[in-house]
């Protein structure tokens, strides 16, 4: 499961090769708590799959994915990190 802290659903990780990578599970996101964009967030509440996108430089999704499983999610981290 996925779980946000400090009132958080997700996290970013930029990489030395300049690629960041975006996990998020919360409503507006591609997930199990998919929801309207304008709904309350429910921080700290655990998720079975995530929504997870990437970029280099600015931010521009360069792909999206939901509903990732924690093995995809690591999987697509590790894709990324090693461009």
């Amino acid at each position: 499961m996925f779980e946000g802290r400090d009132n958080g659903n997700g996290f970013h990780i930029t990489f030395e090769n300049g690629w960041t990578v975006s996990v998020q599970w919360d409503r507006g996101n591609y997930c199990e708590r998919s929801g309207p964009w304008n709904a309350q967030p429910a921080p700290n509440k655990p998720s079975k799959n995530a929504e997870v996108a990437c970029w280099k430089g600015e931010r521009k999704s360069e792909d999206c994915r939901g509903w990732q499983t924690p093995a995809e999610v690591l999987a697509y981290i590790n894709e990324v990190a090693a461009r």
